[in-house]
């Protein structure tokens, strides 16, 4: 007489596996919201170095971090082209953030509500004001920016 319980047990693991691929199909299938892989990496403002980097898919982000003068002070400009290449209008959130040695954060800026129509480009820029003495520990930097065809946050 066959196992009755282990072929229930077996069903019931081919159900759970047919409903875990049917949910990644829906969700690959779906538009969604998309995160580039968030960019990350050293980063000196101690002198006049810029640093460029670039982070994105659908929008795509060419920086030009770099430290000036303003007003009489010293800032760090976090600064850069952001360009729909897909063919649709986008949706976005740009996060920009600088840290320490220790992994502290020195400063950051966030630039929300981008919306951009296929092929167009905007500049989007921060001025991050902060002490001298905090903007020369800056060691590293990390970007992130999420995009989608509906406004970031709205279901």
């Amino acid at each position: 007489m066959p196992d009755l319980s282990r072929n229930l047990h077996n069903r019931g693991q081919l159900r759970s596996r047919l409903a875990v691929l049917l949910l990644g199909v829906l969700l690959l299938a779906a538009p969604s919201l998309r995160a580039a892989d968030p960019k990350s990496g050293a980063a000196d403002f101690t002198g006049q170095k810029h640093l460029k980097v670039t982070i994105g898919k659908g929008l795509k982000l060419e920086t030009d971090f770099h430290r000036f003068e303003f007003g009489g002070k010293t800032a760090l400009a976090a600064n850069g082209n952001l360009k729909n290449t897909s063919r649709k209008k986008l949706y976005g959130t740009l996060y920009i953030a600088f840290f320490d040695k220790e992994k502290n954060l020195v400063a950051c800026s966030a630039r929300t509500t981008i919306i951009l129509d296929a092929g167009k480009q905007t500049f989007v820029g921060s001025v991050l004001e902060i002490p001298l003495e905090q903007m020369n520990k800056i060691a590293s930097y990390q970007v992130r920016i999420y995009e989608g065809e509906k406004e970031i946050g709205k279901k």
